[in-house]
């Protein structure tokens, strides 16, 4: 009977923490550049340059996400395009649900670390974000 209720104390100690340790949902605040997107066919496209960039914001199982284009002097241009979304955790696996007027989608978050995002879309395609540096200019 000790070694059963032991047993159980030790199961309940591992499930109750985090499921996935690489996914630091804080994290996901702030602005991404897509790296590289991962396609089903194992075709890979890099990008080195972005002309947008990812803005997220995350508190509390919600957020919204919107497309922001940088400019030389560090300002960002942008619209009122953000979309909002929701936390969802199903069977451990945490995900992104956008809605907007028009229809309504997820994403997977595979990871989310402080210089590192993976999301993977209903069709198979994953796409890795890095964190978005500006550029600094310099008067010198």
């Amino acid at each position: 009977m000790r070694k059963s209720l032991l047993l159980l104390g030790v199961l309940l100690l591992f499930n109750c923490g985090p499921k996935n340790a690489a996914l630091e949902m804080d994290s996901l605040n702030g602005y991404w550049e897509i790296e590289e997107v991962f396609f089903p066919d194992k075709s890979v496209k890099t990008y080195d340059i972005n002309t947008t960039v990812d803005f997220f914001t995350y508190k509390d199982g919600k957020g919204f996400r919107k497309k922001v284009q940088p400019s030389l002097d560090g300002t960002y241009t942008t619209s009122d395009d953000a979309i909002p979304f929701i936390k969802v955790e199903v069977e451990g696996t945490v995900y992104l649900r956008y809605t907007n007027e028009q229809e309504s989608w997820e994403e997977e978050v595979k990871l989310v670390q402080a210089n590192m995002l993976r999301l993977r879309n209903a069709a198979g395609i994953q796409y890795t974000y890095r964190r978005y540096e500006p550029i600094a200019i310099t008067d010198e």
